[in-house]
């Protein structure tokens, strides 16, 4: 198997409705923030099956999914300098 599907990785996913920080506890302890195009949840997750697990809590709270971007590691590590 790839070991790039199991490796972790920081993702923002955008979600059009605008969520307050008390969502937070149903994403896994990814960031919330608002902007005027709807809320950011950003945060690592350890593999495909927590992207997964959050993309199915979006779906079964009737939230519009807009985008899921993963960091690019180059990203990650400039941010860790």
């Amino acid at each position: 198997m790839n070991n790039e599907l199991h490796a972790g990785k920081t993702y923002t996913i955008r979600v059009r409705e605008k969520l307050d920080r008390q969502w937070e506890e149903w994403f896994n302890g990814m960031t919330l923030s608002t902007d005027s195009e709807g809320t950011l949840l950003t945060g690592f997750l350890p593999d495909q099956s927590a992207l997964h697990g959050v993309i199915a809590t979006i779906h079964r709270l009737g939230l519009r999914l807009v985008a899921v971007i993963p960091q690019d590691e180059k990203d990650q590590a400039a941010e860790q300098n």
